[in-house]
Parts: C-alpha cells; sequence; structure tokens
C-alpha cells in the first residue's frame, strides 16, 4: 500500500491513495474519499445510484475479476492514462469513454481553469497515452456534430455559462482547432 499527495493543493498525504477499487462496474482510488471530505468533490449520480443500489458494498465472489479490473485500471494511470486521482470512472466499454470525455471537461475545462490561458492545455493532452487523446477528438467531434448538447449540459459539466448554443459551438470547435488542429490560440468561454 503506498500513499498519495492531494493534487489540489493542501499538501496532505493519504495513505493507500494510490490504490484501486472497483464494484465491477465502477472503479475508484483509494484517496476519493479524501477529495469528497476536504474539498467537496461531486460524485457522477450514476455512480452514487449505484452505491445505494449495492448497499455501499462492493460485491462478494467476484474477487479475481476484481483484482484484474482494479490492476488494469492501475496501469492506466501508472501509464499516464488518468484524469484527476480523484473522480470514479466507469469500469467497462463505452461508459469509460463517455466519463473519461466528461471528465476532460469537468477537470481542465471548468469554471476554475477554463479561463487559463497559458497555452498549457494542448501539452496536458498530448501528454496522454494515444487512445486517450483519441477519445477525446472523438468526443469533440461528437459534441460539436450533436445538436442536443447545448449551454445546459455545458454547464452541467463546467459551471460555466454561455449565451446560446450558437457561442458553445463557436467555443467548442475553437478549443478543437486549438487541441487537434494546431489554432495558435487556446479560446475563451464568455466573460474573460
Amino acid at each position: 500500500m503506498g500513499s498519495s499527495r492531494d493534487v489540489l493543493g493542501s499538501d496532505e498525504t493519504v495513505l493507500g491513495g494510490d490504490s484501486i477499487f472497483s464494484d465491477g462496474d465502477w472503479a475508484w482510488r483509494g484517496d476519493l474519499w479524501f477529495y469528497i471530505r476536504k474539498h467537496n468533490v461531486r460524485l457522477p449520480e450514476p455512480f452514487l445510484a449505484r452505491a445505494r443500489k449495492m448497499k455501499y458494498l462492493v460485491p462478494a465472489g467476484k474477487e479475481i475479476e476484481l483484482r484484474k479490473l482494479a490492476q488494469k485500471a492501475q496501469d492506466a494511470l501508472m501509464s499516464g492514462q488518468h484524469q484527476l486521482p480523484l473522480l470514479a470512472a466507469r469500469a467497462g466499454g463505452k461508459r469509460v469513454r463517455i466519463e473519461h470525455f466528461r471528465n476532460f471537461f469537468r477537470v481542465y475545462l471548468d469554471l476554475e481553469r477554463g479561463y487559463e490561458n497559458a497555452g498549457e492545455l494542448r501539452p496536458t493532452l498530448l501528454s496522454f497515452s494515444d487512445s486517450y487523446v483519441k477519445l477525446i477528438r472523438e468526443g469533440f467531434e461528437q459534441i460539436i456534430s450533436d445538436d442536443s448538447f447545448g449551454p445546459d449540459e455545458y454547464e452541467r459539466l463546467t459551471d460555466i455559462e454561455f449565451p446560446d448554443r450558437e457561442t458553445l459551438q463557436a467555443y467548442l470547435r475553437g478549443m478543437y482547432d486549438y487541441l487537434f488542429n494546431d489554432a495558435p490560440e487556446q479560446p475563451m468561454p464568455p466573460g474573460y
């Protein structure tokens, strides 16, 4: 069992924080509780619904399967395929892709960091694995072409308000060009 430092800056260390846990549907780090308590991190509603349904217990009899899943998640984290080590992520298939993409917005384009223009977002994204970068690119392409993705959904992800869908779409296209087409500057949300 190792330990991990608080990535949100409290300089505290969490014993066992780098451990991976799973219920067979979701995977999470051992320091998730710390971020909930210390930083009031919000968990995805589907994760909470599953925890309530399971009465907050990890299913018995799946120890080998869960160990393999936890090891796979740990390997992904160690190879740089992680978001922020406090977010729960779905453990299989399409749900992982959707959650990774949403977490990218929650972590890197939220109200706190969405207005930063230090030029670090593209290098940060490109430091991840090729498969993760591809996942984010495809996610951007999907929401840019999705008529149902609008300002309300974006605000739920990032706490940043857009006045209308057209302004949001222009911002998303600009962000896509910055991240994947070498546009010179990262676009800023409204109100910058």
